[in-house]
Formats: structure tokens, sequence, C-alpha cells
């Protein structure tokens, strides 16, 4: 919460984003990250087909399976460089 705001008497649309951003669960990996690249948040919540959040998805969680991903290619790169 905000400093200087008591949970107790703080509405949630004092402190929520007028239009919230949030993506469907049908979404992939890059989607993902393009939508929160344009919409500057770390965090966007996932909702199903009928609008009902499944999960929050933040970029902290993402981060592991970009270096893996990352990890990957440089291993591509370093294999054609050898074999060149």
């Amino acid at each position: 919460m905000a400093k200087a705001r008591d949970p107790e008497r703080t509405r949630l649309r004092d402190v929520m984003s007028a239009e919230p951003v949030f993506v469907a669960n049908e979404r992939n990996l890059d989607q993902v990250l393009s939508i929160m690249r344009q919409q500057h948040v770390r965090r966007i919540p996932v909702v199903d087909a009928h609008g009902r959040l499944e999960g929050v998805i933040a970029l902290d969680d993402l981060l592991p399976l970009l270096a893996d991903q990352l990890g990957d290619l440089a291993q591509a790169i370093r294999g054609e460089l050898e074999t060149a």
C-alpha cells in the first residue's frame, strides 16, 4: 500500500488504475511481455474467457524463463560459430 495510506480506510478506487490492464490466458509469453512493456507494468492480471481472474504474472516470475531462453540462444550461436 502507498505510504501515508491507512489500509483500513483506503478505498480500492483511490489507489487502482482507472483502466486496469490485463491479459487473456491464451496469450503467449512474447505477447505478455510486449503488453507489459507498452503499459509500463511489472505485474499483470490473467483472466479467462469469462473475464474471471486466474492469476497474476509478475516480471520477476518471467526473468528465469527469459534467462533460459537467452542461454539456449547463446548455445545455438556458439555451436554455429564452432562449426563455421
